[in-house]
């Protein structure tokens, strides 16, 4: 993953949303989809986090790792534009509606290929790869399993049979609801 993460040029305006989009899937475990709705104004960066409304309308805190928010304020930082959208395009034409430059979930899929590709990986990842990246970081790295961050992991294919159920390991508690409100910081 690391030399996937390094891929993006940098000095184009391109390169810096790539590497921030890169960034916040891998630290956070996003779907696509939920990372091309995401708007500006969802951001807290300095709390590192955000609100999503995930698969079957449900609502979730979302955290980002040091680097996602740096790379992400930086990004945010060079915007010029007006547009709600957290990514947008840059190529094609400058719409009248700012909300035509929200990137769709397939110009994702297609920048995370072309990466893949540049970085001669000998292995097909895709931005879902990119979600099972983050749960296998996760554990790799000692996340208690009884943990809000953790419980994605009990429905990826690749972890729900094995990793997180079994006569030896402790049921999951359910997860906490989320408060209306508790989302925008009010």
């Amino acid at each position: 993953v690391d030399r996937l993460l390094a891929m993006p040029e940098l000095s184009k305006k391109e390169g810096l949303r790539d590497k921030a989009i890169l960034e916040v899937l891998f630290s956070t475990g996003l779907r696509v989809s939920e990372l091309v709705n995401l708007n500006r104004d969802q951001i807290n960066i300095e709390r590192h986090e955000f609100g999503v409304i995930g698969k079957g309308r449900r609502q979730r805190i979302v955290f980002l790792s040091d680097t996602a928010a740096d790379w992400l304020d930086r990004y945010l930082k060079d915007r010029t534009d007006d547009s709600k959208a957290l990514f947008i395009r840059y190529s094609g034409k400058t719409p009248d509606d700012a909300e035509a430059l929200r990137l769709t979930s397939r110009s994702v899929q297609r920048l995370v290929e072309k990466y893949v590709k540049k970085a001669r990986l000998p292995v097909k990842i895709t931005p879902h790869g990119l979600r099972h990246s983050f749960a296998t970081d996760l554990l790799t790295n000692g996340a208690d399993l009884r943990s809000g961050r953790v419980r994605l992991l009990a429905r990826l294919p690749r972890f729900g049979g094995f990793a997180l159920r079994g006569p030896d390991l402790p049921a999951l508690p359910p997860a906490p609801a989320v408060r209306p409100g508790h989302l925008s910081g009010q």
